[in-house]
């Protein structure tokens, strides 16, 4: 099954998502600013989801992804639509869906992947002003390091 929406918040912090529990979703028009995971392999992870001018139409999931994912182990979210959720199945959270929001109001542009992210350094990766995700990579054993599709409203 993929993510539920049980955790959403309309802004600040979700609760940590990992295998077995509800997926880590923004909710209303907020869009993740900044991702965090902890623990062995980045096993648990929440995004931090703040408002924006977006007026949220349909979801969709993206496919299961990880490491072992051919082509590209990611998947970017279809046109129009921006990352609001991430949830994962199995060991260390090995396998990642991404939920996909469709927004009126925003448009992406200026495109880009960000740098790996893993659980070291406190685990946290900010975006950056004005920009938010559209997508999610992975690689390493059980996905331990993410990077992720960020463009521009």
């Amino acid at each position: 099954m993929l993510g539920t929406t049980k955790q959403a918040v309309y802004s600040g912090w979700t609760p940590y998502t990992s295998d077995g529990l509800p997926a880590a979703v923004c909710d209303g028009s907020s869009l993740p600013t900044q991702v965090q995971c902890r623990g062995r392999y980045c096993d648990d992870v929440r995004l931090n989801c703040q408002p924006t001018a977006g007026v949220p139409g349909g979801v969709t999931w993206t496919l299961y992804f990880s490491d072992e994912t051919y082509p590209p182990p990611g998947r970017t979210c279809p046109d129009g639509a921006w990352m609001t959720g991430f949830t994962c199945l199995g060991d260390y959270c090995d396998r990642v869906s991404i939920q996909c929001t469709y927004m009126s109001n925003i448009s992406p542009k200026n495109c880009f992947w960000s740098g790996w992210h893993s659980e070291e350094n406190l685990g946290v990766l900010t975006f950056g002003p004005n920009v938010y995700p559209r997508g999610a990579w992975c690689k390493g054993d059980y996905c331990d390091s993410l990077k992720y599709y960020l463009c521009s409203p």
